[in-house]
C-alpha cells in the first residue's frame, strides 16, 4: 500500500499535465513522451554535480520550453498538431542524449531531494517530498483555473474563436498552457528518475500512453467539464491506474508487457466509452 501511494503522487504532475493538454486545450501533445525524459536526465545530471535541489527546479524550466516549441510551431509555423509534436519530440532525444552524455545515468549512490529527506525523515521521507509535491500542483492549478487567465485558456481549447473576439492571444494562452503541462510531465520524470534511481534516455516511451490512459479512466467516471472536477478527474484516473499496475505485477504480469497491457486498456476503454460525451470530447482534438 506505501508504494502504491508513493506512485500514485508521483505521477499526479503528469495527470495533471495530460489533463491540461489533451482535455483543456484539446490538444494530442506527442511532446510528452520527451518532456518526462528531458526531465528525468537534467535532475540526474545537477544531481551528479552536486545540486539535486536546482536540478529539480530546473527540470520543469525544461519541459516548459519543449511544450512552448511544439506550440510555437504550431501556431507560428502552422505545423499540423501532431507533425509538431513529432518534431519536438525527435529533437529532445538527441538533446537529452546530449545533456546526459550516455544512454543511462546511474543515481543509486548518488545524494538526491528524495535521499536527503530519507535522511532527514526515515523511510516516510520520499513519501512525505512527493506528497508536498502533488499538493502543490494539485494547489496551483486549482486556484489558477478559477482566475481570468485559467478560464480564458479553458475557452481556447473549447472556443477559440470566442477567445479572439475577446481580444486575448490565442497563440500565447496556447504556448502558455503546453509549457505547463509539458512542466508537469517534467516534473514526475524527474521524480520517477529520483525514485528508480536512475534516468535512461529510452524512460518516456509509452508516457502519453499513460498518460491518456489515466485521462481516458477519469473522465469516464467523473463527468464534468468544471475546473475542479476536471482536475479530480486526473487524481481518479492516476489512482486506479497505478492500482491496476500493482494489481497486475502482483498476479504475475510480466513487467515487460505492462505497456502492452496499457495501450490495450486505453483501446479497450475508448471503444467501450465512445458514445459517452464527456469521452468523445477527448477524442476530438481539432
Amino acid at each position: 500500500m506505501f508504494l502504491i501511494i508513493t506512485l500514485i503522487l508521483l505521477y499526479v504532475p503528469l495527470a495533471a499535465g495530460v489533463v491540461l493538454t489533451f482535455r483543456v486545450l484539446r490538444f494530442p501533445d506527442l511532446t510528452i513522451d520527451g518532456s518526462f525524459t528531458l526531465g528525468a536526465a537534467t535532475v540526474a545530471v545537477f544531481a551528479l554535480h552536486g545540486s539535486p535541489l536546482l536540478g529539480i527546479l530546473i527540470a520543469p524550466a525544461a519541459g516548459a520550453m519543449a511544450g512552448a516549441a511544439t506550440a510555437s510551431l504550431y501556431a507560428f509555423g502552422r505545423l499540423n498538431k501532431l507533425v509538431a509534436g513529432i518534431v519536438v519530440l525527435t529533437a529532445l532525444y538527441t538533446l537529452t542524449l546530449r545533456l546526459m552524455g550516455a544512454a543511462n545515468i546511474q543515481l543509486i549512490t548518488t545524494p538526491t531531494v528524495l535521499t536527503f529527506t530519507e535522511e532527514r525523515l526515515g523511510s516516510s521521507g520520499p513519501l512525505s517530498a512527493v506528497a508536498v509535491a502533488a499538493a502543490g500542483v494539485v494547489g496551483v492549478l486549482g486556484i489558477a483555473s478559477r482566475t481570468v487567465g485559467g478560464l480564458a485558456l479553458r475557452a481556447t481549447g473549447d472556443n477559440s474563436a470566442f477567445v479572439r473576439q475577446l481580444g486575448k492571444s490565442e497563440r500565447g494562452y496556447l504556448i502558455t498552457g503546453l509549457a505547463v503541462g509539458n512542466a508537469l510531465v517534467a516534473l514526475t520524470g524527474a521524480e520517477v528518475a529520483m525514485f528508480q534511481g536512475f534516468a535512461d534516455v529510452n524512460m518516456g516511451v509509452g508516457t502519453l500512453v499513460t498518460g491518456l490512459t489515466v485521462v481516458f479512466l477519469g473522465a469516464s467516471l467523473v463527468r464534468s467539464e468544471a475546473p475542479t472536477p476536471t482536475l479530480l478527474s486526473g487524481l481518479v484516473g492516476v489512482s486506479l491506474y497505478m492500482i491496476s499496475v500493482q494489481v497486475a505485477l502482483r498476479v504475475g504480469v510480466n513487467p515487460i508487457d505492462l505497456k502492452l497491457a496499457t495501450a490495450a486498456l486505453l483501446c479497450l476503454i475508448i471503444l467501450l466509452m465512445r458514445h459517452n460525451k464527456d469521452v468523445v470530447v477527448l477524442l476530438d482534438t481539432e
